[in-house]
């Protein structure tokens, strides 16, 4: 993922473009939060970069939000949080391997060990929002194909309040997996932490530019990065000290190669799937701020798209929108490239302040036809709103009644024809989605005016159901405000 140079038979240039990116920045000056299951601060390869310990809670970056303390000390079962932080940022000091940001400040919020309540969700991704620049989530919802989940309302506030307030208003950065449920048939649109405009869904490709096994799809999915993929390399990390964590004995268990993992135990060589692609996202936005510290949220998300490289371009499902952004479901703008985007960064001018413009349909009683690809369609005429927009993100909400959901396919379609597709699970066998709202990206830069259209489509034959509600949501700068960024 650092420096692909085929070794164990990957392809070259599959990997972040940092060789030259780290002789203009290294993530100094720039703070981290490990949101996960814990972080070992002792590790020779992340102590140098972690916070200094203490027990005051007012000076104390870290917190156990399992715990109720300021250790985010892992048990010896939790070793995911050690594991991602050193991809993002194992210390440049000779010893082991190197993050993809090694000058950063790590802090370990150890959230994800328990199941925690709403209340604890909601500090941990408010805590120290002033301090940190970039929140590391490298973790969502069940990803079985039928879990439909996310943040609750106190949650969710939280996240929205530091996106408004934190950073002195520029908005932390949520970086977020986007889920390792494709071999469940999963989708990253339905897990409702992904799948909010505030973050950024980061997707997984292996050494040789094909999906990850197991990373999910989704019209939220923003990039993706190098990581691990069955009987392919994984990614070389930390790992819990001694003979606990992922590398017991320096065995690995045969999904990737090579055969055994690291001689050193307190390393291993087969982290990976959305979790190992996230903190090199979150990685490179620290090579960005670095570079460019007034940077904003959006901002952020729009140099991400444009400076990410389109892999297999002869992959059908790469479209040009009618901002001449291309997009594709499985890898979203593309391939993370730290060189590219910090270039970018280091001239950019902040978007306008975003806005927003909504149209609903309530009160509906729209049937969705049999296994009909023709599906139901409804239309949301944008033209005659008060303003029109550059589009960012578009969230799109359905309520509907229908024997067995996972049948089920979404299409929502621009004026311009780009479409933004939320593909059946068929493992989701719920009768019902009440005011579900989905995500996209991929109308970044196209203009708002004209109908947009959604679709329900019915893939499977010996049901039928209703639509009972929609609306849609564009998010973004009043044109004649800004113009087209070209």
């Amino acid at each position: 993922n650092l420096s692909n140079q085929v070794q164990l038979g990957g392809f070259s240039g599959i990997d972040l473009n940092l060789s030259k990116a780290w002789d203009f920045a290294r993530g100094k000056g720039i703070s981290v939060a490990v949101v996960d299951d814990g972080l070992q601060t002792t590790h020779p390869d992340l102590s140098p970069n972690c916070y200094p310990m203490t027990s005051n809670r007012t000076a104390s970056m870290h917190f156990d939000f399992n715990g109720d303390d300021t250790n985010p000390a892992p048990t010896m079962s939790d070793q995911h949080g050690t594991a991602v932080a050193g991809v993002l940022a194992a210390a440049s000091n000779g010893i082991g391997g190197i993050g993809v940001a090694p000058d950063a400040r790590l802090a370990g919020i150890r959230l994800t060990a328990e199941e925690t309540t709403s209340a604890a969700d909601a500090a941990a991704f408010g805590w120290k929002n002033s301090v940190f620049q970039i929140y590391n989530n490298s973790w969502g919802p069940n990803d079985d194909g039928a879990t439909i989940d996310g943040p609750d309302s106190i949650a969710k506030d939280s996240i929205k309040r530091a996106i408004l307030f934190g950073r002195g208003g520029l908005g932390n950065i949520f970086i977020w997996a986007g889920g390792n449920g494709r071999e469940s048939g999963d989708e990253s649109n339905y897990d409702g932490y992904a799948n909010s405009i505030y973050t950024i869904a980061v997707g997984a490709i292996s050494d040789r530019a094909v999906l990850s096994s197991e990373s999910e799809s989704g019209a939220n999915i923003v990039v993706v990065a190098p990581s691990s993929s069955f009987q392919r390399q994984g990614l070389i990390t930390t790992d819990l000290v001694g003979k606990s964590g992922y590398n017991s004995n320096g065995a690995n268990d045969g999904a990737v190669i090579p055969a055994k993992n690291c001689a050193d135990l307190n390393y291993t060589n087969d982290f990976g799937m959305t979790s190992g692609a996230t903190p090199q996202v979150s990685g490179v936005v620290a090579l960005m701020l670095q570079r460019n510290l007034k940077l904003g949220w959006r901002d952020v998300q729009e140099i991400l798209i444009r400076s990410s490289r389109r892999i297999l371009p002869t992959d059908s499902d790469w479209k040009s929108n009618s901002a001449g952004l291309y997009f594709n479901h499985k890898f979203g703008a593309g391939l993370v490239d730290a060189m590219a985007a910090i270039t970018l960064a280091s001239t950019w001018k902040n978007l306008a302040a975003s806005t927003n413009s909504t149209l609903s349909q309530k009160n509906l009683s729209v049937s969705i036809p049999d296994n009909s690809p023709t599906g139901a369609t409804l239309n949301f005429n944008f033209s005659n709103v008060q303003k029109s927009l550059r589009v960012e993100h578009v969230e799109f909400s359905v309520s509907l009644t229908h024997p067995y959901v996972g049948d089920l396919k979404f299409v929502l379609t621009s004026p311009s024809g780009m479409k933004s597709v939320v593909n059946p699970r068929e493992n989701d066998g719920s009768t019902y989605l009440s005011n579900w709202t989905f995500m996209s990206v991929r109308h970044w830069g196209e203009s708002s005016k004209g109908i947009w259209k959604l679709t329900a489509i019915d893939t499977a034959t010996g049901d039928k159901g209703k639509l009972t509600a929609a609306r849609i949501t564009l998010h973004g700068t009043p044109i004649l405000t800004t113009g087209v960024r070209k």
